[in-house]
């Protein structure tokens, strides 16, 4: 029943809203943006007046003005200094509705008196928006909160799979250009993101709800204002801020998978409140445990109470049937305009998802000698989500101060039952188990101003920024029961615990990991407009920094047989083998293993300058040219393993970071680009670390590497795009990626399959190019219906190749192969359909992308294991309903439902076939949801 009492809350909220909210004016308002042409920037402190009357609005140094006016028709005029004056006509408003009308200004020839041009509401509708897709800096691509809405996506990893030349891996690690994570960064409203996951360089995008999202952009090259530690793209995220006006949402919704929704859910015992993301202490260690220091201080009498003290929660309960995935969402947006045109706005936003999903997988693995296991596991993972978003922006006189927070508070409990084979010194059959739980918590804080100083229009932008992520893992429960595979069919043979006589964490352990991540940044920088070759062009320097903190703890118990042990007790179920008569002499007793690296602390400090010229060499030709520093050092503290003595691991860099985009206008509509960029990637804290850890879910041991050092990129890209009305582009690009030193995660050789093991390391060389391509159309070139003009057709693709050598243990060059986790080829494609008289909306989506190496091997003796391509088809329909107040929506997601599949091309045939060894693959269901929002306005 706790799973439903948030939605009594939330009904109840409803229905007081119902009764309370009333409309809040019977004007209408036009609100807008105001932006130079030639450099995509704002224009603040321009006068806009309504023609035939008295009111004047100045734009705010973010570019925005607004008006609160009586329904009917107006005349805008839009005039400056050095720009061609505008007037914009048949701008019409309507009672209770926002009209929204963004302009773009054109220089002012110097040489000749005022100038004034013309235009349409519908006509200056489409202008702006070429000026925005045209004129970008660098090479990128994007989407906006419009399309956003058209599509079935609800977090912000299923909008960036839309994205050309963008793929995600694990349903929310984003891959660009075919380079994984590591090679990417992101920042969320100007702020740069930490890795939300302990183990690898990822930004977890699934925690970001897609409805409040106001922009998603992927810059695929480098200028010297972005950060230098990428080399596929750095994904900038931009949240909601100033709403155009007053409102409360509320969105109800719900869901269903074919395979996990009311089919048979097992599971250990939860806490009362890990349907609030709250783990209340359930799993925690008990206080009576004394600490690793002391540990192995105490008698073994002592110890076996402490045995007897842990929670006796092994046992697998029946936990009902799987329940439809539920989400909740209320967000409020409020805009107060004051005196001399000061506006103060924000939004707020609280959001809840609770789903519960099961997960089939086979595994098998292999060595020279043969297959060494083959499993059977299905996974049962239940997972609470609460999110907020609380922004305040103020603008007042050429400023803007912005306050931004966005929090995020997940628990996700996965549990695992296992069956089938291995070959751990004899051919076994086995039964096994796992279970744990991940309270986690993100935090991203920034307070960030824009000014504009003085008469010259000098700009000056800063942002303080504060991130904290917190992850833990208690009673993280792994137990493993086998027997002779001959007797796999005989009941008088017993399956046994594979309990010894030192504590292992695999039979029979529990795990306890406290990790916290503080990140202090900050960032600014100050533009200086001037004339150069009589033409308008832009200095830009500034400084990023930051100081980033990582304490990571971790304490790994587990029973392990006393002496004159009774091995009768091994054969008991796992709801009774550690009862507290059986922790005992002749019985079980608990242990800890001390190893030295389960604990380690390390910091890291960025420190980076730099400068950017942005020069009009002539109409027709501009060119972004600069320099970035970055001073970046590391240390990381640990033990040695046998906790004996602290190791220390510093790693420290200084980059020289150039970059020049060079773009060529060829008409209004198209423009050729050409760029060139030196970047870095850095190895991350647990890349480093020498702390290893047993992945139950992918039977594998990983641990870091601390001798990574980082990798040097240098980047050629090449772009033609063409953009024939609002909305609509055609382009194509080409690109080259050459790597020193690039890091991957690797196989470690000489272990067997049942004790493999992974590691990173730095590969000498590698290269990395290909081709992209996008089109986004509607089909009014075959008919000038409205069906036509209605709907889109949209497709981008992206043909990849890249190159690692392969050496064998002599160093020798024995042949090549793939970038880890680089795809030959993505396929992004779909329909969309939109009818304004009958707000209806529907869009049909396609997903595919090509095999991708998973894990690297050992040459001759174990082979590259990949990740076989599958087809993803996702539809949504939408309808608004009541004056377009309330909207219903329906989405079906991944209707093929078909396997992802780890396999080791043994044929070398480049596809998945019969003959290849399959190492794992999983079946994860169709999924439907039906969510409906209503708007008070």
């Amino acid at each position: 029943m706790k799973k439903f009492s948030i939605s009594t809350i939330f009904l109840s909220m409803t229905l007081v809203l119902l009764t309370a909210v009333t409309a809040w004016a019977q004007n209408g308002k036009i609100i807008g943006k105001v932006s130079d042409k030639t450099f995509n920037e704002p224009i603040a402190g321009l006068p806009v007046i309504i023609k035939g009357s008295q009111k004047v609005a100045p734009t705010s140094v973010d570019g925005r003005y607004e008006f609160n006016l009586a329904p009917g028709t107006y005349t805008l005029e839009f005039k400056y200094i050095s720009y061609k004056t505008k007037t914009i006509s048949e701008v019409e408003v309507k009672a209770d509705k926002v009209t929204e009308l963004n302009v773009v200004l054109d220089d002012a020839a110097t040489e000749l008196g005022e100038v004034v041009v013309s235009s349409t509401y519908k006509k200056e509708t489409v202008n702006a928006l070429y000026s925005l897709q045209k004129n970008n800096i660098s090479i990128s691509d994007g989407i906006s909160a419009e399309i956003i809405k058209k599509t079935p996506d609800k977090t912000t990893s299923d909008v960036l799979k839309r994205v050309s030349g963008t793929s995600v891996q694990d349903n929310k690690f984003v891959i660009v250009r075919g380079l994984n994570d590591r090679y990417n960064v992101t920042t969320l409203n100007n702020s740069l993101m930490l890795s939300t996951e302990p183990d690898r360089k990822a930004f977890s995008f699934d925690a970001i709800p897609s409805n409040l999202v106001e922009s998603v952009m992927i810059n695929k090259t480098a200028s010297p204002d972005m950060p230098g530690d990428f080399a596929g793209g750095i994904v900038q995220i931009t949240t909601k801020d100033i709403p155009d006006e007053n409102f409360i949402t509320l969105n109800i919704g719900t869901g269903f998978n074919s395979q996990s929704t009311f089919k048979p859910f097992k599971g250990s015992q939860k806490g009362k409140l890990d349907w609030l993301t709250i783990e209340d202490g359930t799993r925690s260690l008990p206080s009576s445990i004394p600490s690793k220091i002391t540990y192995a201080d105490y008698t073994n009498e002592q110890r076996y109470q402490f045995g007897r003290d842990l929670q006796n929660d092994w046992a697998v309960l029946d936990q009902g049937k799987g329940m439809p995935t539920s989400a909740l969402q209320f967000t409020l947006g409020n805009n107060k305009k004051f005196k001399n045109n000061t506006i103060l706005g924000s939004i707020f936003s609280l959001s809840y998802r609770y789903q519960e999903n099961i997960t089939e997988t086979h595994r098998d693995d292999y060595d020279n000698t043969g297959q060494v296991f083959s499993y059977d596991d299905q996974q049962f993972k239940y997972s609470s989500a609460l999110g907020g978003i609380l922004n305040f922006a103020y603008n007042y006189k050429g400023n803007k101060i912005s306050f931004k927070n966005f929090y995020n508070r997940t628990l996700d409990n996965s549990h695992t039952d296992r069956s089938g084979w291995n070959k751990d010194g004899k051919d076994n059959a086995v039964l096994a188990n796992s279970d744990y739980t991940t309270p986690k918590t993100f935090l991203s804080s920034q307070i960030e101003g824009e000014h504009l100083v003085g008469e010259k229009r000098i700009k000056l932008d800063w942002n303080l920024n504060y991130t904290n992520a917190n992850r833990s893992e208690p009673d993280l429960r792994r137990i493993l029961y086998s027997k002779d595979l001959e007797k796999v069919d005989d009941p008088s043979v017993p399956y046994t615990a594979g309990i010894g006589g030192s504590p292992s964490p695999n039979y029979g352990g529990k795990f306890y990991s406290d990790l916290k991540d503080n990140v202090y940044g900050g960032n600014g920088f100050i533009s200086v407009p001037f004339t150069f070759l009589k033409e308008k062009s832009l200095l830009k320097f500034g400084y990023m920094g930051y100081y980033k903190q990582r304490d990571f703890s971790s304490r790994v118990l587990a029973y392990y047989t006393s002496l004159q042990f009774e091995n009768d007790l091994l054969a008991l179920p796992q709801d009774q083998i550690f009862n507290d008569e059986n922790i005992r002499p002749g019985g079980f007793q608990l242990g800890e293993l001390n190893n030295g690296t389960y604990k380690y602390n390390a910091v890291a400090y960025l420190n980076a300058a730099y400068f950017m010229f942005d020069n009009n060499l002539s109409k027709k030709i501009r060119l972004v040219w600069g320099l970035r520093t970055e001073a970046y050092s590391q240390n990381l503290k640990t033990r040695t393993p046998d906790n004996l003595r602290e190791e220390d691991f510093d790693f420290s860099k200084f980059d020289l970071l150039p970059s020049a985009n060079l773009t060529f206008k060829v008409n209004d509509k198209s423009n050729a680009r050409v760029a060139y960029s030196r970047t870095v990637s850095r190895p991350e804290f647990r890349e480093t670390s020498p702390f290893s850890f047993y992945d139950f879910s992918i039977a594998t041991t990983v641990y870091g590497n601390p001798n990574l050092i980082s990798t040097n990129i240098n980047n050629v890209d090449l772009k033609y795009e063409w953009y024939p009305s609002a909305g609509q582009v055609l382009s194509i690009s080409g690109f080259y990626k050459g790597f020193n030193n690039p890091v991957e995660q690797i196989v470690v050789p000489g272990l067997s399959g049942v004790n493999r093991t992974r590691s990173y390391e730095n590969v000498d060389k590698a290269v990395n190019y290909g081709i992209e391509a996008e089109v986004r159309k509607d089909l009014t070139f075959i008919s000038k219906a409205d069906w036509a003009r209605n709907l889109i057709v949209f497709a981008n693709a992206a043909l990849i190749n890249s190159k690692v050598d392969v050496l064998d243990a002599t160093g020798k060059a024995i042949g090549d192969r793939p970038l880890q986790g680089q795809s030959p080829y993505l396929v992004n494609a779909g329909l969309q359909f939109s009818a304004l008289e009958s707000s209806l909306n529907m869009s049909l989506m396609y997903n595919r992308i090509g095999r991708r190496i998973n894990e690297v091997g050992v040459p001759g003796e174990y082979e590259d294991v990949y990740e076989n391509s599958r087809d993803v088809i996702d539809f949504q329909v939408s309808k608004k309903l009541f004056k377009n107040n309330a909207e219903l929506k329906l989405t079906a997601s991944d209707l093929l439902n078909q396997k992802t599949t780890l396999y080791q091309d043994i044929n070398k045939n480049k596809s998945f076939d019969n003959s290849d060894n399959v190492i794992g693959s999983s079946v994860f269901g169709r999924s439907f949801s039906l969510a409906f929002a209503y708007t008070f306005k």
